[in-house]
């Protein structure tokens, strides 16, 4: 399709039939490119611009890339159309230029230092300590009689679980554990093996959704993918039509974030044969549906079947064992989780608004985030240095063990420009500012926070 001036144009609707292997295009910048003869020779491999194919991948483009301009120069011997959507960010002027001047400063830390922003020696041991609690807990929990012990393990197990969640399988979702793209591949797998959940739904939900769309209702799958005047479980940004159970939302949401695990591995059966999640368009791939299918195969085999076989616990035990271990997982999860965007002064858009497209993209990963223990290593460590996540969304490429000292760096920088940059003195205070939110958003005559839309 051409415009009056000959151009040819491109629509979101025509962008997304090319979403294969055998077609890929995806948007950047209101340019159309076809990448289809470049993918097998993507530096990043074909997973990660597979991703973006059929997209308007120009965020994922920016923040997977903030070091360099290679990219860009790169696309232009691929360009096809002109991008014609409505689907932009376009914030104010003055926050044009944020984005590209604290990457500057933050690669100016990695260059002087020496520094690898993919890269930490304690990586290795970390890995070692999470394949070792999932499997050796998992093992001593299950498939011996250790008495009163045995919950001691289930926890560790449980804890591995989350730990690699946090860890190293969420670095891999965002290219930031080494440079190599076989890394990132055989981590995602190992994920499907290990804990059943499938690496590939979370890349859309995650990568996708989370990442580019943060806190607009109706496309971030983290905050509610249905109408506002739909029933979900919390109301918790403005528009959503209230439901009278809402008054009892910061007593009960908390007895269900523990299920967090339990309902993921469910949710992602339908994920990887709609190709949906929620708003997010699943792309199809046969290398992670076959991945999918043999992390629930494995899952059955050795969470299920080896126990019921082995095992000298009776059926209740082994059950118990199980609940806790997964409850565990949910919990440490789900808590770490919510606390970073769903609190006081944090800023929610919606969809069927539109209010997003006034805001500059870069400015809405900060005014929709909240840290908390600066400092604090050990916290640091147990939460995937999601206590900096104001940094991680600004940077999902840097490994998480550099957070703590880019931190400065964007905080100053957003100072100069004048953004809100919310910090909490400890989880438990970030924990307060999280229920005290739901408990506000309980009240019918509350419409939540709107005061940092002008950004």
């Amino acid at each position: 399709m051409s415009d009056r001036s000959g151009t040819r144009v491109c629509t979101l609707k025509e962008l997304e039939q090319h979403c294969t292997e055998k077609d890929c295009w995806l948007a950047v910048d209101g340019k159309v490119y076809d990448l289809t003869s470049f993918v097998s020779r993507h530096p990043g491999g074909r997973d990660f611009l597979l991703l973006g194919a059929g997209r308007d991948a120009t965020q994922l483009v920016q923040t997977y890339h903030p070091f360099t301009k290679a990219p860009y120069e790169v696309l232009k011997k691929y360009y096809v159309a002109d991008f014609v959507s409505d689907e932009v960010f376009n914030g104010p002027e003055k926050y044009r230029s944020f984005y590209s001047t604290v990457a500057e400063r933050v690669d100016k830390y990695f260059r002087e230092n020496k520094v690898d922003h993919k890269w930490s020696n304690e990586l290795v041991l970390r890995a070692a300590v999470i394949y070792g609690s999932c499997i050796g807990g998992f093992a001593l929990a299950n498939l011996v009689d250790l008495g009163p012990w045995r919950w001691l393990f289930a926890a560790i197990h449980g804890l591995g679980q989350a730990l690699f969640g946090l860890q190293i399988m969420h670095d891999s979702s965002h290219c930031s554990l080494t440079h190599k793209p076989w890394v990132w591949r055989w981590i995602g797998v190992s994920w499907d093996i290990v804990t059943g959940a499938s690496f590939y739904s979370w890349l859309q939900q995650h990568t996708i959704g989370h990442h580019i769309f943060t806190n607009i209702r109706g496309m971030d799958p983290d905050i509610g993918d249905k109408h506002a005047d739909q029933r979900e479980l919390r109301r918790i940004s403005r528009g959503q039509k209230f439901f009278s159970y809402y008054r009892l939302q910061h007593l009960y949401s908390g007895l269900l974030y523990p299920f967090l695990a339990i309902k993921y591995r469910i949710g992602d059966l339908s994920i990887n044969t709609k190709l949906y999640n929620g708003p997010i368009r699943v792309n199809p791939s046969p290398f992670w549906f076959n991945t999918f299918v043999a992390g629930k195969l494995s899952f059955l085999l050795f969470r299920v079947g080896l126990p019921a076989v082995l095992s000298p616990l009776s059926t209740l035990d082994l059950l118990l064992t199980f609940l806790a271990t997964e409850l565990l997982t949910g919990a440490w999860l789900a808590f770490n989780f919510q606390v970073s965007h769903v609190a006081h002064e944090l800023v929610f858009f919606d969809e069927e608004k539109k209010d997003y497209r006034a805001c500059d993209w870069a400015v809405m990963q900060v005014v929709t985030s909240q840290d908390y223990s600066h400092g604090n290593r050990i916290w640091t460590y147990l939460c995937g240095a999601l206590n900096y996540q104001i940094v991680h969304h600004l940077f999902p490429t840097v490994n998480q063990t550099h957070y703590a000292k880019i931190a400065p760096i964007v905080m100053k920088t957003c100072a100069e420009y004048g953004i809100p940059y919310k910090v909490q003195p400890g989880f438990f205070s970030a924990m307060k500012s999280h229920f005290g939110y739901l408990a506000h958003m309980s009240d019918p005559e509350h419409t939540g926070a709107e005061k940092y839309l002008k950004y």
